[in-house]
């Protein structure tokens, strides 16, 4: 299966290179990009999917297929790291006090606690720093995310 959305968007990021788009496309699965490409590609007029098709095919068929053709188009997507030995347990009851979490404070996609479970983040300075002072740690802190622009973390320095 994974073989097959990976063609499909190796694919379609062809196409859409071919006519001068450069999809920046994120995620942690082959669904996920299929699926944004599958809207970008929706998007341009018939006429230039049309176009897009035809050179598409002609350097898959040149290249000798659609791996060579387009593998350097398209990133890897980030799997989630597999926990293995003592950590597993807490690695899953991380993961579901997760799912608890409100909407206004979401897990950040990009910075992660001892690299592997998401931080949590904040939408202010000061949400943040309630939650800082109601877990009693005069080792936290709380900083402004690098990736997402207005939320905020707790952490150690």
């Amino acid at each position: 299966m994974n073989n097959i959305l990976r063609n499909q968007a190796l694919r379609l990021v062809l196409y859409l290179y071919r006519v001068g788009i450069d999809p920046h496309v994120s995620g942690e699965s082959y669904r996920e990009y299929l699926s944004q490409l599958t809207s970008l590609y929706c998007a341009i007029p018939c006429e230039l999917r049309r176009e897009a098709r035809r050179e598409g095919r002609r350097l898959i068929k040149e290249a000798g297929g659609v791996e060579p053709a387009a593998a350097h188009l398209l990133p890897e997507p980030r799997l989630p790291p597999t926990i293995t030995g003592p950590w597993k347990e807490s690695y899953e009851k991380h993961l579901i006090r997760i799912l608890a979490w409100p909407p206004e404070t979401p897990p950040c996609l990009e910075c992660r606690i001892g690299g592997v479970l998401p931080k949590r983040s904040w939408p202010s300075r000061e949400a943040a720093e309630e939650s800082r002072i109601l877990q009693n740690d005069p080792d936290l802190s709380s900083y402004r995310c690098p990736y997402q622009p207005g939320y905020w973390h707790l952490g150690h320095r």
